[in-house]
């Protein structure tokens, strides 16, 4: 999960690729700075290796935070991949 960089060059720029997310770090405990800062590096990372095809997914939400701090947090990832989706494309 962190280190993909590898792995997105071998499978080539046909193969649609799902990226999951570590939630804990990069949106329950990260701020909005860092998780967009993840987003927009990972995007970046898709658009430079040729990826035609490729979505971003949120892995192993749990209550961290208890869960309407949580579902806040979850909403702002999705706000801000919307936004950097719009962005990069």
């Amino acid at each position: 999960m962190e280190d993909k960089h590898e792995a997105l060059k071998a499978i080539g720029n046909e193969q649609p690729v799902e990226l999951r997310t570590l939630a804990s770090k990069y949106i329950q405990m990260a701020d909005k700075v860092e998780t967009q800062q993840y987003i927009n590096n990972q995007i970046s990372e898709c658009k430079q290796i040729g990826l035609k095809k490729y979505v971003l997914r949120s892995s192993g939400m749990s209550k961290l935070l208890g869960a309407d701090i949580d579902l806040n947090k979850l909403r702002g990832w999705i706000e801000l991949t919307r936004e950097a989706a719009t962005e990069f494309i």
